[in-house]
């Protein structure tokens, strides 16, 4: 099933004083549950026909509501922690704020209802009045480091509808009992001297954090996360080299405790 989002593409057509008219094309674009285009065909245009001059012009995209509302949001990002961002709004009563309700799977029927949140908070929002934007952490049984889908749904107004895309891939992770073991009695005891330059960032949250830029989803290993990175003086960091080297020093027990949390 495709998904579709509606693309403006303004293409002008020069007028003379004769009062020559100027054309408004459309192009719809079908994407799949990834966000990614499978398939264009202007609006304008016979079905099957392709846009005659497709990239033309500026494009602006724009969720579509779905069939018979007047609900329209998105998912904006999912990170590695399982943080889910997006915004929510009905577009004819902006003063209302939607709840949002999350599940795993392809869709609100076949799949796990996992939690729910309030599209009250302020910041993006495709700029509609009031706040719209929402945030919701997904449980640890659903980061666990396989690759998952999360299907959203918005209600308010009698209503309700998927936001876009309608199902969206994610990889998120969870602390481990065994990593949080080894840090706390191995790598912490290690950084007694990154105090002071880092009073209150020198614990397992902060540091798990930094260990998942980059996430082994997206690539990252042992010696090229955020964390190895900076204590072995790399990405401009004040208190230059603190290990001696990648494999030595407290770099080795990052190393470690990355395996523990990731898997060699």
């Amino acid at each position: 099933m495709y998904f579709t989002y509606l693309v403006m593409i303004a293409i002008g057509i020069l007028t003379s004083n004769c009062g020559n008219e100027v054309e408004d094309r459309r192009r719809v674009v079908y994407v799949d549950e990834e966000g990614k285009v499978v398939n264009d065909q202007d609006a304008n245009a016979s079905e099957g026909e392709q846009p005659e001059n497709p990239s033309e012009g500026p494009i602006v995209v724009v969720p579509v509501q779905p069939p018979g509302t007047s609900l329209v949001g998105a998912i904006t990002s999912i990170n590695a922690l399982g943080l889910v961002v997006g915004w929510a709004v009905d577009d004819k009563e902006t003063a209302e704020s939607l709840e949002v309700s999350f599940y795993i799977g392809d869709n609100d029927s076949a799949g796990t209802l996992v939690g729910q949140a309030v599209a009250n908070l302020s910041g993006f929002d495709n700029n509609y009045e009031g706040n719209h934007r929402f945030e919701f952490s997904l449980p640890e049984a659903y980061r666990d480091g396989n690759q998952q889908k999360l299907y959203v749904v918005m209600k308010g107004s009698g209503q309700e509808g998927p936001l876009t895309p309608q199902a969206k891939t994610y990889t998120a992770y969870a602390p481990s009992a065994a990593g949080q073991n080894f840090y706390q009695a191995q790598v912490r005891p290690a950084l007694n001297n990154c105090q002071g330059c880092h009073p209150n960032e020198v614990n397992y949250d902060n540091h798990f954090r930094l260990m998942l830029d980059k996430s082994p989803a997206d690539g990252g290993t042992v010696v090229n996360n955020r964390l190895i990175l900076k204590a072995s003086g790399g990405l401009n960091h004040g208190g230059n080299n603190r290990c001696g080297g990648i494999n030595n020093g407290a770099c080795a027990l990052f190393q470690q405790w990355w395996n523990l949390e990731f898997g060699s």
